[in-house]
């Protein structure tokens, strides 16, 4: 192993034995809520997105409705539903779906792809529909984006009817994947300002999730853990998700100089290096799924 290897190895296997990741600092300009919305209210950043963040989502996306069993005539939420991943799926198992996002661009590009779909803006937070309106809730990789997870979960118990169930999915804390950049900027010892936020990987602990989940008032079944792997073709393409297609770590990176973003782009392609194959790279990664019943 490298020595370059063995320092991200060390400090991932620190990171998930202490649940410690790096600290989100305060910044004075802006809050959490402000940088989320502000993100995915951008049309650029929702095509960022689109194009280069769904091939990574799928599989999470599809694990997500598998773990409810999503079947033919179920009335179904798809909460921050994206570009129409989730939704996708779950009209293809004969579902009902009716897809929701804070983002007026991510519904417009799930339209462009879902020309029927019933569609509502609006926050997870506070969802725009009745108690008791849904057989399943479904919500893949939103809680990190949520400045109040809890309140999330709670609304997505509100809206199931009693007996449905419910599934949030969030990445897991050893997936490579999101631990890319954190990785090179503590090797370039980099740290870009942000808003105080949800620590990002919190769920990840089956034990805080499934108490998240009781302390909304669900039922919580046993968390899964997902494996799988996302084929980067190129760093262009990593850079291009990160950079342009996402909301804190794109936040992050723009505090960075012209010359620290390059370097931190440097450091990630060495890092891809490890998961070289013949398609370009194939980087590990997990999710943590965790379902609940509403009693």
């Amino acid at each position: 192993m490298s020595p370059l290897r063995l320092r991200r190895h060390s400090r991932a296997l620190w990171r998930v034995r202490h649940n410690r990741f790096p600290p989100t600092p305060i910044h004075h300009l802006v809050d959490f809520r402000s940088l989320e919305r502000g993100a995915w209210s951008d049309p650029e950043v929702a095509a960022a997105y689109a194009e280069a963040w769904v091939p990574a989502v799928t599989k999470s996306g599809a694990a997500l409705t598998r773990s409810v069993a999503v079947g033919p005539d179920q009335s179904v939420l798809d909460v921050a539903c994206g570009p129409g991943t989730v939704t996708g799926a779950c009209r293809e198992l004969g579902a009902r779906v009716v897809s929701v996002d804070l983002s007026a661009p991510m519904l417009a590009l799930l339209r462009s792809r879902f020309s029927d779909a019933p569609v509502g803006r609006g926050s997870a937070e506070r969802l725009p529909f009745r108690d008791s309106s849904f057989d399943r809730v479904l919500c893949n990789l939103g809680l990190l984006h949520f400045p109040s997870p809890e309140a999330a979960l709670a609304e997505g118990r509100r809206v199931l009817r009693p007996g449905g169930r419910g599934a949030w999915s969030v990445w897991g804390a050893d997936a490579e994947l999101m631990q890319l950049v954190p990785d090179a900027l503590e090797e370039l010892d980099l740290h870009p300002q942000l808003p105080e936020a949800p620590g990002f990987f919190r769920f990840s602990d089956p034990m805080v999730f499934s108490e998240a989940l009781r302390t909304a008032g669900l039922d919580p079944e046993p968390t899964v853990r997902v494996e799988y792997r996302v084929t980067l073709p190129s760093v262009d393409t990593f850079w291009r998700m990160v950079f342009d297609g996402s909301a804190r770590t794109r936040a992050a990176l723009r505090t960075l100089t012209i010359e620290q973003a390059g370097e931190v782009r440097r450091v990630v392609g060495e890092f891809l290096e490890d998961y070289r194959g013949t398609k370009g790279f194939a980087v590990p990664t997990s999710v943590v799924i965790g379902a609940a019943r509403r009693p």
